[in-house]
C-alpha cells in the first residue's frame, strides 16, 4: 500500500515591517554606538533568521480573530522592544569602504537611521496530506 503526501505549503498573510517605538518627546532620527573588538567575533556570521511557529489549540480563538487581534499585539511588542533594544532594528555601516573589517574599529558604527525597521512575514502552514 502506497501512500502520497504532498510537502506543507506556506500561505503568507501579512508582509509586515516593524519599527521601534518612539517617545513623542525624543525621536530617534540617527542613533550610532562605536563597535569593540569583541564585536568583531560576529563579523562572519550571517544574521539570525528565525521562524516561530504557533500550533492553536482547540479552545484557542479562530484564524480571523488570530491575525486581527494576536498579530496586532505582537507588533506592538516587537515595537516595544526594538525601542529598547535599537541595535536589533539597526544596521551595521562603515565609513569608508574598507576590505578589513577588523582594522580601525574607530572609524565603524552600528546605527539606526530614521526608519530602521525589522522585516516580519505573518501566515499559516497546511499540514501534508496522505493520499
Amino acid at each position: 500500500m502506497s501512500s502520497k503526501s504532498s510537502a506543507p505549503t506556506l500561505q503568507v498573510s501579512e508582509l509586515c515591517k516593524v519599527a521601534p517605538a518612539t517617545d513623542s518627546s525624543e525621536s530617534a532620527t540617527q542613533f550610532t554606538l562605536p563597535l569593540t573588538y569583541l564585536d568583531t567575533t560576529w563579523f562572519r556570521f550571517p544574521p539570525v533568521e528565525l521562524i516561530y511557529l504557533y500550533k492553536p489549540t482547540a479552545s484557542s480563538i479562530p484564524i480571523h480573530s488570530f491575525y486581527s487581534l494576536l498579530l496586532s499585539k505582537l507588533k506592538r511588542s516587537l515595537s516595544l522592544t526594538l525601542a529598547q533594544f535599537l541595535t536589533l532594528a539597526g544596521q551595521l555601516q562603515w565609513s569608508p569602504p574598507i576590505t578589513h573589517p577588523c582594522r580601525n574599529l574607530q572609524s565603524r558604527r552600528w546605527s539606526l537611521h530614521h526608519g530602521g525597521r525589522i522585516n516580519n512575514r505573518f501566515g499559516s502552514i497546511d499540514r501534508a496530506r496522505k493520499s
